[in-house]
């Protein structure tokens, strides 16, 4: 449970990002509810397919357990045409996941940056593309040479999960504790 409420905790500073370009705006609602239903559904199949099969065996990365899927023999005791579709998109399905996410925690992350970097002259430096640019290669370069670096999934899982827990719940404390000084 932990885990999943410091990640929607962490999501919800990429909505103003993500929904600044939109032009209609009334739609942005239904946009994020219809977004977030359909991955909620994915992610309960996912669970509900993965105990139901795999039972009280499941690895931490329950992805894995995917790796020899055969399905139900068929007559002559093969397996199934699907039988390999569907363990390698739940094999490839956390990594594809991830990259899928990857540039949008960029982008907001790297606006960010910008926006703390700037301060109050954010408005006037917004506007350079290289700047922009600059800011957001910082956001996304060292996660992907600290991937190329680590392999090992659960050294990467610890570290994440530490630090999405300090993001989520140290850091919004420290920012009230010292906003409050500077505001005396």
């Amino acid at each position: 449970f932990l885990p999943i409420a410091a990640y929607a905790y962490i999501f919800h500073h990429s909505v103003p990002g993500l929904s600044e370009p939109v032009e209609d705006k009334k739609s942005l609602n239904t946009l994020f509810v219809v977004a977030l239903l359909i991955a909620f559904v994915g992610y309960a199949i996912l669970g509900v397919c993965v105990s139901a099969y795999f039972g009280d065996k499941v690895q931490s990365s329950s992805n894995l357990d995917w790796q020899n899927f055969r399905g139900t023999r068929t007559m002559d005791g093969s397996a199934p045409w699907y039988a390999s579709i569907v363990a390698c998109f739940v094999v490839l399905f956390p990594a594809l996941d991830v990259a899928s996410a990857y540039p949008l925690n960029s982008f907001t992350l790297g606006n960010n940056l910008m926006s703390a970097f700037y301060g109050e002259d954010m408005h006037l430096h917004e506007k350079s593309r290289f700047k922009t640019s600059v800011f957001r290669l910082l956001a996304a370069v060292p996660p992907f040479l600290g991937a190329c670096v680590v392999s090992e999934l659960g050294s990467i899982t610890s570290f994440t999960g530490l630090t999405g827990f300090a993001i989520a719940f140290i850091v919004p404390a420290l920012l009230a504790y010292y906003s409050a000084i500077r505001m005396r």
